[in-house]
């Protein structure tokens, strides 16, 4: 109530770390990302980037048949100008560049929907951070970009905590947004330290560590002890999500009925369309 939601929306991205299995919730076109610890080529260990959401953007195939479908245009501002972006069908209002939004309600008869794509991974002791970003992260970084800046920076300084990782990246974003653009879109980041969380859990307790940044912000996000309410929730999820068949090895989505489907983002291949 009282707020105008016609023209105005906002992404979301969210992760829930439940023992060894992580979900995420996206809507819109901010990204979680893990970092995972794997053997390269040369024998040598280095950070692999999981992307756990895929943009939800006019240029990702499916999505943009799903607005087409729904009767939303698809379509460059007038002169060709600018990103793909969603339209109204017979007027160039409002231009959303993302297909999925929990508000701009002018479009949601038109297929911009706020139901999000939830995703479903199991965790292993090799899974070193997560990295939740708004799109002005992702602009001029790519995934695996953002993975090693983290793990080059953790490296260079062994005792950072996630709040100084988090600024660090954010101030690298804008770097590259003003070396690029005369403006700065929205950069956020969180991140989650996922160091020997996996085993705290096989325990039977543990915590993971994260911070937020935002223009220089910072925040703080964990996890404690289990209460009887959050048990009945996690059995909740237990029974709602099945989870056999899924090897750890990549994200599954999880469907309406809480069955596992392949997933495959593209997050890369869509930032060149």
């Amino acid at each position: 109530r009282g707020v105008e939601h016609m023209f105005s929306g906002t992404t979301a991205i969210c992760v829930w770390l439940h023992g060894t299995e992580c979900y995420c919730a996206n809507t819109g076109d901010s990204r979680a990302v893990l970092g995972r610890i794997v053997i390269g080529a040369t024998g040598r260990e280095k950070l692999k980037a999981i992307d756990l959401s895929y943009d939800q953007k006019p240029t990702r195939p499916d999505e943009k048949k799903r607005v087409r479908s729904a009767g939303g245009r698809i379509a460059r501002w007038r002169r060709n100008l600018g990103p793909l972006r969603v339209w109204v069908p017979r007027d160039w209002i409002p231009g959303l560049a993302m297909t999925r939004s929990i508000g701009d309600t002018i479009l949601t008869e038109y297929g911009v929907i706020p139901v999000p794509e939830v995703t479903m991974l199991r965790l292993s002791s090799s899974d070193s951070f997560l990295v939740l970003a708004s799109d002005g992260v992702w602009e001029f970084m790519t995934s695996q970009e953002v993975v090693d800046f983290v793990n080059r920076y953790m490296k260079a300084s062994p005792n950072t905590n996630a709040a100084e990782v988090a600024n660090a990246l954010v101030r690298e974003a804008v770097r590259r947004w003003r070396r690029n653009d005369v403006v700065v879109d929205d950069t956020t980041a969180i991140i989650v330290f996922l160091k020997d969380a996996v085993a705290r859990e096989k325990a039977g307790s543990g915590h993971a560590s994260s911070s937020g940044a935002n223009a220089g912000a910072a925040s703080a996000f964990g996890r404690g002890a289990s209460s009887k309410r959050n048990k009945n929730a996690a059995d909740t999820a237990k029974n709602l999500f099945s989870i056999s068949g899924s090897s750890g090895n990549r994200p599954m989505l999880v469907g309406a009925d809480g069955n596992l489907q392949p997933f495959h983002p593209r997050n890369e291949a869509m930032a060149n369309t």
